[in-house]
């Protein structure tokens, strides 16, 4: 199994880089994207949606956890900055103050034969007790934790 990965592209995934990645990406059978591929800023407000998605998309990311560019502490503003991604999405540790999940924990693919679990955990950069804070409405619990629970919770339905 091939796996193809990407992190802290910081807004340079363009086309020369994209046409690199596309030759790489038809060798991989799995590409995933550890964040930080966005344009806009740890705090940025998007007007319109990051140019990297489409980008994305024509490589046909399997799967992606957001970084701090995708990262925001107001739900509204960080729907904003992934809006557009036509992939997964994951993290097991990015909760809503309701204690909700704000994205799925995990997703399952399969390469040949193989069922695969991907499990996304992003950095904790918003812990619970912060969220008395104006506006933030989202935080990260340990990922370690997070990736754990969310393995021993997977492992059952896959081979890998």
């Amino acid at each position: 199994m091939r796996i193809l990965h990407t992190n802290d592209l910081h807004g340079m995934l363009n086309q020369e880089v994209e046409e690199r990645l596309l030759v790489l990406r038809q060798q991989a059978d799995i590409y995933l994207d550890s964040g930080d591929s966005g344009a806009f800023g740890n705090l940025a407000v998007p007007l319109k949606q990051d140019p990297v998605w489409e980008r994305f998309a024509r490589l046909s990311l399997t799967a992606q956890v957001p970084g701090n560019r995708e990262y925001h502490v107001m739900e509204s503003v960080f729907s904003r900055k992934i809006g557009g991604a036509t992939h997964p999405i994951v993290a097991a540790n990015l909760f809503r103050t309701s204690g909700e999940l704000v994205l799925p924990p995990s997703l399952i693919i399969t390469v040949g034969d193989q069922r695969v679990g991907i499990v996304g955990v992003m950095l904790q950069a918003t812990r619970r007790g912060e969220n008395a804070i104006p506006g933030v409405n989202l935080y990260q619990t340990d990922p370690v934790e997070a990736a754990l629970s969310e393995g021993k919770r997977l492992r059952p339905e896959v081979d890998t």
